[in-house]
């Protein structure tokens, strides 16, 4: 009986530490996939990220964007190799927000790939460049002109008046100035020239970058306005007369960021 005793207790000391093993073996299996699970889960999501940032990097220059490159520098290159200020502006043709116009004279080695006019390139690019081109720059200046001016000078003059104090500003620090398509701009100093080129943003190294700093800074604002006036959707079109900003305004009413000059037919776009 002694025996038989001892073999039973045996036997439950076996199973028991058997079992004990057997749970904490799961313990330890449960653990290490839940662990294992969140090592990887956030690997999965860095990888993802990874590769989204890789995609969306923005185009990569081409032999014929070296080749544009070359074009722009060597338009300004042949009409002087000192410092040129280049003007543009964007935001003449919206019917709401400000005219925002950029004078800017870039470094001599400035040699920024992907620079052209700023409505041939993306908006993630855009801002990309701007940030190149900022850090490029020996000298920036931007003058925002609001709808009250606009409506009172008219866009043109408007846009003349700012060009106009740029060119007073830089020109004693530059030795030519290039314009995007706008004439009748003078200088103090009556030797200094200004040259009014057409298409200069497609034509001009200097002018398409003044391009691209005016037209991601106007843009920054517009959506800025965006969460002051959600309902007229300027984030989406940046003050442009599009069939939605119309109806917006006719539901909603005029703005004060409206160029009440450009919405005398507004009447018009009622369905």
């Amino acid at each position: 009986m002694k025996e038989e005793n001892k073999k039973r207790l045996l036997n439950r000391i076996i199973k028991y530490v058997l079992l004990t093993i057997l749970m904490i073996g799961i313990s330890f299996g449960v653990y290490s996939y839940f662990k294992a699970g969140e090592d990887i889960q956030p690997i999965q999501e860095i990888q993802k990220i990874d590769q989204q940032e890789t995609k969306d990097e923005g185009y990569k220059p081409d032999k014929a964007e070296k080749e544009y490159l070359e074009k722009l520098k060597k338009f300004d290159l042949d009409i002087s190799n000192d410092k040129i200020l280049g003007i543009d502006e964007v935001g003449r043709g919206p019917i709401a927000g400000p005219l925002v116009v950029c004078g800017i004279i870039m470094k001599k080695d400035s040699n920024i790939l992907g620079v052209k006019d700023s409505k041939k390139v993306t908006e993630k690019n855009r801002i990309k460049l701007n940030k190149e081109i900022l850090e490029d720059a020996e000298y920036v200046c931007i003058k925002e002109i609001n709808v009250n001016t606009i409506d009172e000078l008219n866009i043109l003059n408007a846009t003349k008046k700012a060009m106009q104090e740029i060119i007073y500003e830089f020109e004693e620090k530059s030795t030519v100035c290039l314009v995007d398509a706008v004439k009748g701009l003078r200088a103090k100093n009556s030797e200094y020239n200004i040259l009014s080129i057409v298409k200069g943003d497609d034509t001009s190294y200097s002018i398409a970058c003044a391009s691209i700093v005016a037209k991601v800074y106007r843009d920054s604002l517009m959506e800025k306005y965006e969460e002051e006036f959600p309902e007229y959707g300027f984030s989406k079109h940046k003050g442009y007369g599009t069939k939605a900003h119309y109806d917006a305004i006719l539901k909603n009413g005029i703005t004060k960021i409206h160029r009440k000059s450009f919405l005398k037919n507004l009447e018009e776009h009622r369905k």
